[in-house]
């Protein structure tokens, strides 16, 4: 109740300043938090905190596995990972061009070169039907779209142990709030 008045976008890039300042993220991953905020699929520069693409995707059913493993985000600024950045730049210039399916699968493997993840449920999810599925955000958790319904995904993961899940929806994206 400070009276300052800010755009919704002023607020998330906001956030993501202090998400990175106090170290609970090392980019402030400007593009997830605009995806949370407005909904559709976003690709920023979170260097420059600006946004490259924002649009509306088919509201996909996901599915999340959250493994009780957790990999603090500021544990990993010491870790080199530009012997990726071809393969990450590859992704985003796909992303960029609609192709954020083939953008997903370079991205999970690429990171999965160095964190070294355990990509089963990856691959069940994908046999179990899902459109895609990948590594989310730095990992170690996975989500799987399904445009016809989660539920043979959630059985293939639960047959394999992947207990925690969460069931959601891509959110459509809210221009309206943009400003």
């Amino acid at each position: 109740a400070s009276g300052v008045q800010m755009s919704a976008m002023d607020e998330v890039k906001l956030a993501v300043l202090l998400s990175k300042r106090s170290k609970i993220s090392l980019t402030g991953a400007l593009d997830d938090a605009c995806a949370s905020r407005f909904g559709g699929l976003w690709l920023t520069n979170n260097l420059s905190m600006e946004v490259v693409l924002k649009e509306e995707v088919p509201r996909y059913e996901v599915v999340l596995y959250l493994p009780r493993r957790k990999v603090k985000t500021y544990s990993l600024r010491d870790v080199d990972m530009s012997w990726i950045r071809d393969l990450v730049y590859r992704a985003f210039k796909l992303a960029v061009r609609g192709q954020w399916i083939e953008s997903i699968k370079i991205n999970t493997y690429a990171y999965n070169l160095v964190f070294k993840y355990d990509l089963k449920p990856i691959h069940s999810a994908m046999r179990a039907g899902a459109l895609i599925a990948g590594v989310s955000g730095k990992g170690p958790s996975v989500f799987a779209l399904s445009d016809g319904g989660t539920r043979n995904i959630r059985r293939a993961w639960r047959a394999e142990g992947y207990e925690n899940l969460l069931v959601t929806r891509i959110r459509e994206l809210k221009r309206d709030e943009l400003g």
